[in-house]
């Protein structure tokens, strides 16, 4: 409303475009999650977890959310913690992981430049679009809070990624096959 009817039209038509895709990245991350912890099959898990984000718009979505994502923030980040300590330990320290990183990163293209590119290029879109700086400009009350928020959640989300790409690598040495289930099967194995 600050900056108009039509930026306001405008803006609620990109964000639930934005919201649409959104939702298939977190039903594909929560099937698996399901899977990983079940013997569901994927179409089983998918029907769960849109079961589940229906209940979370029904009894308040992003407004309702709050409290709980403070709750979930804080427990994310209280994760990556334990999760990185936990990695370092495994792997003999920083030292030793450096050398693995090292061995990854000389087999960076392996499956071709153009492919492995477009994977990255892939990653920072996904980064810089996601929902955690979309939501902070949408449901800001005004232009400074929605500046404030977006900077906030860019704080958290390098140290919830650097967590994510270190139990990735780890869990790369293990020869697990996909990649959607490193996260949890780290989370099973080691925590």
């Amino acid at each position: 409303k600050e900056f108009g009817e039509r930026a306001e039209y405008l803006g609620s038509v990109l964000c639930s475009l934005g919201i649409l895709v959104s939702v298939v990245s977190n039903v594909v991350a929560s099937s698996a999650l399901i899977m990983a912890l079940t013997d569901l099959p994927l179409w089983l898990a998918a029907i769960i977890s849109v079961a589940l984000m229906c209940c979370y718009v029904v009894f308040g979505g992003a407004w309702g959310a709050e409290m709980g994502g403070i709750v979930k923030v804080s427990l994310l980040l209280v994760t990556s913690a334990i999760c990185v300590t936990v990695v370092l330990m495994n792997t003999g320290g920083p030292v030793s992981m450096g050398g693995s990183l090292q061995l990854y990163m000389s087999d960076l293209f392996s499956r071709g430049l153009s492919k492995d590119l477009s994977n990255v290029v892939s990653a920072i879109l996904g980064v810089l679009s996601t929902q955690t700086y979309a939501q902070a400009v949408w449901s800001a009350k005004n232009y400074h809070v929605a500046r404030r928020a977006t900077l906030l959640g860019c704080l958290i989300c390098l140290p919830v990624g650097f967590t994510g790409m270190m139990v990735g690598l780890s869990m790369r040495g293990t020869g697990l096959v996909n990649p959607a289930e490193a996260f949890p099967m780290f989370l099973i194995e080691n925590l």
